[in-house]
């Protein structure tokens, strides 16, 4: 296993603080005088589950008194967090995400719950998926993450799948792929040629390229990364300037997806994007996250049939890897109401009816293990919750190393990405980082080893400008 990509060693991660602004749809906290105040954003489907849950909660914790839903907007949270936390306004209960947690911790924002939660608590905590967990635990002596004290609890947790249409599969007359194991990229390449339609006014490709969410995957699978173990060195060339190895191998595999027509060309792309191609049955096998799967199964959306299966295995790498998300609920370190605060989260996070509730409801999967792989299995299994056939995959990479290995040998991990761990993505989907020249790469119009070497100076300098000014703004 690559350590350094589910072990992280940081002082300060994510956002640099940000100038105040005006928030929205954010009041302080106890503005109109509610005994206990939570911030968070949500859709309006999602919002009506979340008022559901929270009179549940109240008829439970009568001693909690009133509580009050602040429902901000997602695209402007970060700011909105920033500006409560510098101006002492922050709600009781608030979203974090996990490459937060260690600047909270080291500038004591937020709290630490272990000390709050009872046996009871910590009981039910334990049925979570350790891996979402573990992404809100930090240590403020040695400044690793994923161990140490615990600073939020999740709020869900998801995994980009691959989706592949089995309507394509069945018009070319292509086996689907195994339930169980991952394929090697070899194998991948060999399904992928068979599901080509060379067609102008109806063609089809084996797969696609959406570069943000395939490339990390890839690479991930193929035992690569980006960065060094601190997140602040870019490592696509080593200290000679010699291109990463598997890092090369990447990049060639997906040049030659494209150059032999088994993938959209960017041309391809520009004239109709690979997510409309693929919901209009155009493209073999496309990354899709657990909250995708609503979309996919609506008919008005998706007239195919689809399942879900694992991401290709490199020839470096040993296990199939997904990227992996998860916020959670975090207490403001100086609020009056911190135990009631802590069982505001823990109820949210793992209260078995509000669990079934979210994942009925198309929200998120269960957080509870016990309660996804046994009740809501069952409910997938007999077709009671609309899903995929082969809904194991996400199970398998929701549990990371701890599923084991497929009969093939190869094992299964969900990923951070290590740009959710740095001040900000400029170096990665900026104007000018990694991404911004994928299709000049794609299209063959420059080298693997060549891209690397110059992304490593470029990139490099963009993220060295996000940790200075991190630094600065930290005080460090």
């Amino acid at each position: 296993m690559n350590k350094r990509i589910f072990k992280r060693c940081l002082c300060g991660v994510l956002t640099a603080a940000m100038a105040a602004t005006a928030l929205v749809g954010f009041t302080g906290c106890g503005d109109d005088g509610a005994d206990l105040t939570v911030m968070i954003y949500a859709q309006d489907h999602e919002m009506e589950i979340y008022e559901s849950m929270l009179e549940n909660f109240e008829a439970e914790n009568p001693d909690v008194g009133t509580v009050e839903l602040q429902r901000s907007q997602q695209e402007n949270y970060a700011t909105s967090v920033t500006s409560a936390l510098a101006a002492g306004t922050m709600a009781d209960v608030f979203y974090v995400e996990p490459a937060n947690i260690a600047r909270y911790a080291t500038q004591n924002q937020i709290v630490a719950l272990d000390d709050y939660l009872d046996e009871a608590q910590q009981e039910a905590i334990a049925d979570i998926w350790p891996d979402a967990v573990n992404a809100f635990r930090y240590d403020t002596e040695t400044g690793e993450t994923e161990v140490g004290a615990l600073y939020a609890l999740p709020h869900d947790y998801s995994v980009f799948m691959y989706a592949y249409n089995k309507t394509l599969f069945d018009s070319k007359g292509v086996a689907y792929p195994d339930n169980d194991n991952p394929m090697t990229w070899d194998e991948f390449r060999d399904v992928c040629a068979r599901l080509v339609t060379e067609d102008e006014n109806a063609p089809t490709w084996g797969c696609a390229i959406p570069s943000e969410f395939y490339v990390p995957q890839l690479l991930y699978s193929n035992g690569g990364h980006f960065l060094s173990e601190n997140n602040r060195t870019l490592e696509l060339t080593d200290a000679n300037g010699t291109p990463q190895p598997e890092f090369v191998e990447t990049l060639e595999y997906l040049q030659g997806l494209v150059a032999d027509g088994l993938a959209p060309t960017p041309e391809e792309d520009a004239a109709l994007g690979v997510y409309q191609r693929w919901i209009s049955g155009q493209i073999g096998f496309y990354p899709t996250g657990t909250w995708d799967v609503a979309n996919f199964n609506n008919p008005e959306i998706v007239n195919f049939e689809w399942d879900l299966t694992y991401f290709p295995v490199g020839p470096s790498g040993s296990y199939s890897a997904a990227r992996a998300g998860t916020v959670g609920y975090g207490v403001y370190a100086n609020s009056d109401n911190i135990e009631n605060a802590v069982k505001f989260i823990e109820y949210y996070s793992t209260n078995q009816e509000g669990q079934q509730q979210l994942a009925e409801g198309g929200i998120q999967l269960p957080n509870l293990m016990s309660y996804a792989t046994e009740t809501f299995a069952s409910q997938l299994e007999s077709g009671e919750v609309a899903y995929a056939d082969n809904y194991q995959v996400v199970f398998n990479y929701m549990a990371g190393e701890s599923a084991g290995t497929a009969p093939n040998g190869y094992g299964y991990r969900n990923v951070m990405p290590e740009y959710f761990y740095t001040p900000n993505q400029l170096w990665w989907n900026g104007a000018e980082g990694f991404l911004s020249e994928m299709p000049t790469l794609l299209e063959g119009g420059i080298s693997a080893e060549d891209y690397l070497i110059a992304m490593q100076t470029t990139c490099q300098e963009l993220l060295d400008t996000a940790w200075a000014e991190y630094d600065q703004a930290i005080g460090g």
